[in-house]
């Protein structure tokens, strides 16, 4: 009987003190696993987009040696279907002829990064046509010998995501100093995009 009262009056709980640094242990262990595990999943949606980009890549590419030219892009779009409104450049339109009738891809990919703040309608990688762009501007002087470079990089055409920033910083435009880079930080400034060929 004396051992059982002295086991019990020898029991007790948690003192507050032993909870708080229980507790403080927990958040600081979140406070550097949250962050980590943040940073992995930008890390994956932006090698998501790459990996996407290059498969539409390789598709355009084939659908490039079939017909010996590149997809009209939305820009383009309107001048070569005229009952075609602006509301109706959405890019799974452009992208359509690498999936029908023949399938150069099984499926067209939606952009991860896509923005509804800057256009509702555009779902897919933006693109375009800069094989079309440089016959219609023969003077401008990243013409060289019949084919169109800027920043010294030949483009036929550009598909370009916003990126984890979510703002189009004109990477079709200025495909160096424009680019998406982590080492900036995970969540940094530039576009994700693919020039091709």
């Amino acid at each position: 009987m004396r051992n059982n009262l002295s086991l019990s009056a020898t029991r007790r709980g948690f003192t507050l003190i032993e909870l708080l640094i229980v507790v403080a242990i927990i958040a600081i262990l979140a406070a550097i696993a949250v962050p980590n595990f943040l940073e992995a999943q930008t890390r994956s949606k932006v090698s998501r987009v790459k990996s996407d980009m290059r498969a539409l890549a390789v598709a355009l590419e084939s659908y490039y040696s079939d017909y010996n030219c590149y997809l009209i892009d939305a820009n383009h779009y309107v001048n070569y279907y005229p009952t075609v409104t602006p509301m109706d450049w959405t890019h799974i339109r452009v992208y359509r002829p690498l999936s029908t009738p023949v399938a150069y891809i099984t499926s067209i990919p939606i952009d991860t990064y896509f923005n509804p703040k800057w256009d509702l309608n555009r779902h897919y990688f933006n693109y375009h046509n800069w094989d079309k762009w440089e016959r219609e501007n023969l003077s401008d002087p990243r013409m060289q010998g019949g084919s169109w470079y800027n920043e010294g990089i030949r483009q036929d055409w550009c598909m370009y995501s916003m990126g984890p920033n979510m703002v189009w910083e004109g990477a079709d435009w200025y495909p160096i100093t424009m680019q998406y880079d982590p080492t900036n930080g995970t969540v940094s400034y530039g576009d994700i995009s693919r020039w091709g060929p």
